[in-house]
């Protein structure tokens, strides 16, 4: 009776062998393979400045102006980044606030910059202010950056201010951190 069992196992394992010699013999062997998807979503990092009617600001000893909103910014980015301000006449004057100039006058008036929503003035620094500090992506699923406003204040004048036309400019600049 053993000797049967041995036998039908040895049957079995020739049977098993004969189907694998068959499938290779037949074409039936396989051969597996895989395909690596791989992409890039490009950096898509931008500032979209929109100037307000409210531009003109009267220099005289007897106004000042508080959180005047003189544009906004919309900042967009896909990655972390940071965003910095120049005022362009602070920045010459290394001046730590911006700074109102006439050039004909040769006179200047100084004035600080409030931006998102901030209720103190950015800090600036020879006429340069890190505005939105290292932050994560600003952009929602339907593509819309973050907007923020850009207001301005200055104090009455110590003084008679020169009869002209004054002028700065803010220079905003995102840089995407990767």
């Amino acid at each position: 009776m053993q000797n049967t069992w041995i036998r039908g196992k040895a049957w079995l394992g020739a049977v098993a062998a004969c189907s694998f010699l068959s499938l290779d013999a037949y074409g039936q062997s396989y051969n597996k393979t895989s395909l690596t998807l791989t992409g890039k979503v490009a950096e898509i990092c931008k500032l979209e400045i929109t100037a307000k009617d409210n531009t003109n600001i009267k220099l005289d000893k007897r106004n000042g102006d508080s959180n005047k909103l003189v544009g906004t910014v919309e900042e967009i980015c896909n990655t972390s980044y940071s965003v910095t301000m120049v005022t362009q006449n602070g920045q010459a004057k290394n001046k730590n606030s911006g700074l109102l100039m006439s050039v004909i006058a040769n006179d200047e008036y100084a004035y600080q910059v409030k931006y998102g929503g901030s209720s103190t003035p950015v800090a600036i620094s020879n006429g340069v202010a890190e505005v939105t500090p290292l932050t994560d992506a600003s952009i929602d699923k339907s593509g819309n950056g973050i907007e923020k406003d850009v207001k301005i204040s200055y104090s009455q004048a110590t003084r008679l201010v020169s009869a002209a036309d004054y002028k700065d400019t803010l220079i905003f600049t995102i840089r995407a951190h990767n």
